[in-house]
Order: structure tokens, then sequence, then C-alpha cells
């Protein structure tokens, strides 16, 4: 997730869009929620460009087609502190070529305010 995140900070400063650092230094984690609602249950194609293959045969993916990701959001925020958290949980489930799929997941939390319903990013 590390080179992920890096990617997208690339982006957003390539197109001179705000980091996602302007909304405190869990924002990350927030995106990430919301970035996985946006992309669920739509297979991930797992590929190499064909410039890549001719180069080098080897580069092509040999066990992973593709991958799903899911998230689940908790049904209500937990309280610690008086800090309001939701939790959520991404699953990702590998599809392999000459296996069953594989399934894992994270499990991650954002910080709420106290007196709103919505869940904004701290």
């Amino acid at each position: 997730m590390d080179q992920f995140e890096d990617q997208t900070s690339t982006f957003l400063e390539e197109y001179h869009l705000p980091p996602l650092t302007v909304a405190g230094e869990r924002a990350w984690i927030y995106f990430l929620h919301l970035y996985t609602q946006v992309i669920q249950d739509t297979p991930l194609t797992v590929g190499v460009r064909a410039q890549r293959v001719q180069k080098n045969p080897t580069a092509s993916p040999r066990h992973i087609t593709h991958i799903v990701v899911r998230c689940e959001l908790a049904t209500k925020p937990m309280e610690f502190g008086g800090t309001k958290e939701m939790f959520y949980r991404i699953w990702w489930t590998l599809h392999m070529n000459d296996a069953e799929p594989e399934s894992f997941y994270i499990v991650n939390s954002f910080s709420m305010p106290t007196d709103s319903v919505a869940p904004p990013p701290t």
C-alpha cells in the first residue's frame, strides 16, 4: 500500500491538487476507505504491457489472473475516550490460474467528530 500511497501523492502533485495530508495525518486511511468503495467488486486484471512481454517473456503474471476488492464498513462507530472511530475491513480476493481463490482482509479505522453523522477525514 505504500507504493500506491506514493503514486497517489505524485498524481495529486502533478495535477496541482491538494495533498491528502491537507485533511490531516490520517487522511490516507479515510481516502483508502472511499477508494475501495469505488472499485469494489470490479476485477482488477493483472497483466503487463505487450512491449515488456516481448522483451522479457517471463514478465507476464503466472499465478494471479485478477483481484477483487471489497469494503465493509462497521454498522456504527466505536467511542474511545471521547473520540469516535469508524472501523472498516477491506477484503482482497486473489484469483489464481491453477488454484481456488484466496482471500484475506485488512482492518482499519478513521476518526469522526463526536457530533457528526457523516465520517469526514481527520
